[in-house]
């Protein structure tokens, strides 16, 4: 078994690994692309229209929900240089470098572990496809794949300060910056940091580095937007519990009986975000209303709705992240008819929505020619294979399986592992904990709004994947020298 080992050590741990991961990384980017040629994805639009605030377009409420980088990426390669498909080109880099970055990050700890989890990450299509599209997935799971690699690499050296402990707080603020979901990972981040250092010095640069990233955009939004604020993103999902938790009452609280009374004023196809900005008067107003009703009914409810939360939570680690299936692609459907198609988002955006209500002073006409670029930036669609689709397809149902149906079974029998075996505990303890963390990470933030979509649990696939992966390394392990020393003992009775 040791020669077996010696000879694999030859494919997964010399200098050529690296360029032959970047060239399966390349193979993946072209089937993926070949497959489903690239689109607009979810929440597209909105992302474009907060770019188109920096021409001038009257927006407020978009400001408030969503976080400033990736619509700064939309205005740089669309408004600016003049073409989305740059910024789908700097993604399938991403795309590329993405198996890279893992095997980077844990051959400190495992050579073949590193190896093993890069091709798991360079497999995943339900990962791999999202490189296509316009949506913040993209660089969010890049960048926390850099973040997680990084602080793998920075805990292995001496307690000096480097320069890569500047860089993970400014990575860990990008993330933040790029969706909401990730504001709290500093936490488990700074924690198994300083675990892993032991150097408080280097662990309160790393924060110092993270807060300054965010002075730094807060300026900018104050120089630009004229708010001194990252913005209030994510509060709208508060509106979910309220809505769909069967918890909200009017003994909770004042503010849930205005909450109930108002809703009750709301015509029967009208918006909710709408009916209540119509009725407050603008949005702060009513997102003050929702944390107040929000923070009644956890006080009113607190086992109730923790049951709930638990059931989410659980959803969470269990459900699949497939988002994309079938014959027809987002891209076909998106260039049918363009025109219309931008009339009748127009229309919804004016008559129906919430985002440009209120505070916005835009009319149809104003709006119609940027909604029409938005929705043609991406048109005519790339040439795509249904064939290749299938395939594709197929991985990706498969891929599933980094959910498990029992999961508190798997992380409990790898943390018993870690925990038990020493030189499990010695390589891979903090590796184990970091990915825990940030699974639960993301799947407290759905599970508190009680929204669990596939959209949001693929971004941690890859920290599925490692947890499952430190089971089989250490049970492999385990198994394989049991299986040595047997030989080994067999070939030392047969000489004798």
């Amino acid at each position: 078994m040791t020669a077996l080992q010696r000879r694999l050590h030859s494919v997964y741990a010399t200098r050529y690994t690296v360029w032959l991961l970047l060239a399966l990384g390349v193979v993946r980017a072209v089937i993926f692309l070949i497959a489903y040629s690239p689109a607009h994805g979810a929440d597209s639009s909105d992302y474009f229209l907060y770019a188109a605030q920096f021409k001038g377009l009257d927006a407020p409420n978009v400001f408030d929900q969503i976080y400033p980088l990736y619509p700064l990426l939309i205005y740089l390669t669309h408004y600016w240089l003049g073409s989305i498909y740059l910024l789908v080109g700097v993604q399938i880099v991403m795309s590329v470098l993405q198996g890279v970055l893992f095997y980077i990050g844990l051959r400190p700890y495992s050579p073949a572990l590193g190896f093993v989890m890069a091709l798991l990450v360079i497999g995943d299509a339900q990962t791999g496809i999202l490189y296509n599209f316009i949506s913040t997935e993209p660089p969010y799971m890049f960048v926390l794949s850099l973040a997680f690699c990084l602080f793998l690499i920075q805990i292995k050296k001496d307690r000096k300060l480097s320069k890569g402990d500047v860089v993970l707080g400014i990575l860990l603020a990008l993330i933040l910056l790029i969706r909401p979901v990730g504001r709290y990972l500093i936490v488990p981040f700074a924690i198994l940091f300083l675990l892993g250092t032991r150097a408080w010095w280097r662990t309160t640069v790393m924060v110092a580095s993270y807060g300054l990233a965010l002075m730094i955009f807060t300026i900018f939004n104050q120089i630009v937007f004229d708010q001194f604020e990252l913005n209030g993103a994510g509060s709208f999902m508060l509106g979910r519990p309220l809505n769909h938790s069967g918890l909200l009452e009017a003994d909770n609280g004042p503010a849930s009986a205005q909450l109930l009374e108002m809703k009750a004023n709301c015509e029967s196809e009208e918006n909710g975000n709408r009916c209540l900005i119509r009725q407050l008067g603008d949005w702060p107003e009513v997102r003050k209303l929702y944390s107040k009703a929000y923070r009644e009914m956890l006080q009113e409810h607190p086992l109730d709705f923790g049951k709930q939360v638990f059931e989410n939570f659980t959803d969470f680690l269990r459900f699949s992240g497939q988002q994309y299936q079938g014959q027809l692609t987002p891209s076909e459907v998106q260039c049918e008819d363009t025109n219309a198609r931008a009339e009748r988002e127009t229309q919804l955006y004016i008559e129906n929505d919430w985002l440009l209500y209120g505070k916005s002073e835009i009319t149809a006409e104003q709006l119609t020619p940027v909604i029409r670029d938005i929705d043609s930036s991406m048109c005519p669609p790339f040439p795509d294979s249904w064939t290749v689709r299938r395939v594709v397809d197929w991985v990706s149902l498969h891929y599933r399986s980094l959910s498990r149906p029992h999961p508190y079974l798997w992380y409990g029998e790898l943390g018993l592992l870690v925990l038990i075996i020493p030189w499990a505990r010695r390589r891979l303890l903090i590796p184990v904990m970091l990915a825990g963390a940030i699974v639960a990470n993301h799947a407290a933030a759905s599970a508190v709004v009680l929204n669990v979509q596939p959209r949001y649990i693929v971004v941690v696939n890859p920290y599925k994947g490692f947890l499952l992966l430190a089971v089989f390394f250490i049970v492999g392990w385990i198994v394989l020298g049991i299986i040595d020393r047997w030989l080994a003992r067999r070939v030392s009775l047969d000489q004798n």
